[in-house]
């Protein structure tokens, strides 16, 4: 058998789970309110912006292992494109907010944020109802057709 049938196979044999909601205390702040001088990012805060993080990876992790599904299931996957979508625009509205030294205890704790928020305002990142999962091409730039029998190796 081909190797990338053995592949296919394998990644369909596998239960995706379904990422569960985000949990509605985890947004109590977005961060894009305005602040005093005085009031500084608190640990929870921080914590609450590490789950948003995890969660938006789980949801493209689920997202992309349904990107061969059929015409039929996709609205339940492109509910969850819209989850992702906009845990995105939380996670950097939170941190756009954020960006500024005096907000944060020690000049250390805010470069440590500014490369945070260097790597979620990076290009790249998923915007899965722009580009959903199954119009994306493979490393060659062919449309990935999983019904297409793969060539003999």
């Amino acid at each position: 058998m081909p190797l990338r049938k053995k592949v296919t196979g394998f990644l369909n044999s596998k239960k995706l789970a379904d990422p569960a909601p985000f949990p509605t205390h985890a947004t109590s702040s977005n961060g894009s309110a305005p602040r005093s001088a005085t009031q500084k990012v608190t640990a929870e805060e921080l914590r609450e912006l590490r789950e948003l993080i995890r969660h938006k990876y789980k949801l493209d992790v689920y997202i992309w292992g349904k990107r061969n599904v059929k015409e039929f299931s996709r609205p339940e996957v492109e509910e969850k494109m819209r989850q992702a979508d906009a845990a995105l625009d939380a996670i950097q509205n939170r941190v756009e907010g954020w960006d500024k030294n005096e907000l944060f205890g020690s000049d250390t704790e805010y470069r440590k944020f500014v490369e945070v928020k260097r790597r979620v305002m990076d290009e790249g990142k998923a915007r899965w109802m722009d580009t959903p999962p199954w119009d994306i091409p493979d490393q060659n730039g062919h449309w990935f057709n999983p019904y297409t029998p793969a060539e003999a190796e």
